[in-house]
């Protein structure tokens, strides 16, 4: 499978997003400089949760602690931080018993069937990354941090039924000789907090006795006041951010995601042939501005280097991305 193309699901949610974008990420390979505060912070999360689950709190919380501000700043890490607390709070007991077993980072390399004729593509292979394999359990976990609602009753978990991401492990774990009959979702939902700011001068408010309205602030919240706010919601209210579901695929649920990968794969074949790569304007300011708007819209250069990188292996989600060095485009 060495020279086959990767279909990871990175690459497909970039693909149905705007096929422009994926012409620059995938194709290209560009990134831009500035990452999405979500993808950052969920990057930073991954982290931790890799050494909790290799090593031990500890660890963890020094990995975090050597994080330069240059990547994420001190409120980003003291969120980290809070949330590790209570996630070892919550799991630690439970996941101890496991973790001798543990396979951490496990990077997956699966045929791509044809579902019609149950034959191997020729030009593409799934790929991925399994955040934790669990042998003797026959399981696999995957992390994920969101913003949505994670309660029993949300759709957040009735979405999971039809998750390309989690069927494409299911193949992937297969595939590397770890038969499992389950994953184990794990997630840790981002608290609604944010850092108090100080008041601007021209709107503050002060009452007779000389104090500001209780609303308003001479300065902006510190590290410190800010982690002692999100420790005590954090504890007053765990099942609102940290939940957990068994999440199984039947032989027809990994025929419906074959189904997808094949639809998927030869829509990209065919724009690779054709060199064509449609925009999708819908997409440009649906969840912030996307990094590449400028460069659709002439009013940036993708060679600008202040703004863009140029990746030597595109799929850096994977752990064997990680290990090469990006260059900088002249």
């Amino acid at each position: 499978m060495a020279d086959l193309q990767l279909l990871t699901n990175s690459r497909r949610n970039c693909f149905n997003d705007c096929r422009k974008m994926y012409y620059f990420q995938y194709e290209l390979g560009y990134r831009a400089r500035k990452v999405n505060d979500a993808l950052r912070f969920g990057s930073l999360f991954h982290g931790v949760l890799e050494h909790l689950w290799l090593m031990d709190l500890e660890a963890s919380l020094y990995w975090l602690s050597q994080q330069t501000e240059t990547d994420y700043n001190v409120y980003e890490k003291e969120l980290a931080k809070q949330l590790l607390l209570g996630y070892d709070r919550k799991w630690g007991e439970e996941d101890d018993l496991l973790k001798e077993f543990a396979i951490p980072e496990k990077e997956f390399r699966a045929p791509l069937i044809n579902p019609a004729t149950m034959a191997e593509s020729k030009t593409f292979t799934l790929a991925g990354k399994i955040d934790v394999i669990l042998p003797p359990q026959k399981r696999f976990v995957e992390h994920k941090t969101t913003s949505d609602d994670i309660s029993v009753e949300s759709d957040y978990w009735l979405n999971l039924t039809i998750d390309g991401q989690v069927s494409g492990y299911f193949a992937g774990a297969e595939a590397e000789g770890h038969e499992s009959n389950d994953c184990l979702y794990d997630v840790i939902r981002k608290p609604g907090l944010r850092p108090l700011q100080a008041t601007p001068v021209e709107n503050r408010k002060y009452k007779k006795d000389g104090l500001l309205y209780a609303n308003q602030r001479e300065t902006d919240e510190t590290v410190e006041e800010y982690g002692n706010r999100l420790a005590e919601e954090i504890a007053l209210n765990p099942d609102r951010y940290y939940a957990r579901r068994l999440i199984t695929r039947l032989e027809d649920d990994m025929l419906d995601y074959y189904t997808d990968m094949w639809g998927f794969a030869r829509e990209l074949r065919e724009n690779q042939l054709a060199n064509r790569w449609p925009r999708n304007p819908r997409e440009c300011q649906r969840f912030g501005r996307c990094p590449f708007f400028g460069v659709c819209t002439k009013t940036e250069s993708i060679d600008d280097t202040n703004l863009f990188v140029k990746l030597e292996n595109v799929d850096c989600e994977l752990p064997s991305a990680k290990k090469e060095k990006e260059t900088v485009t002249a």
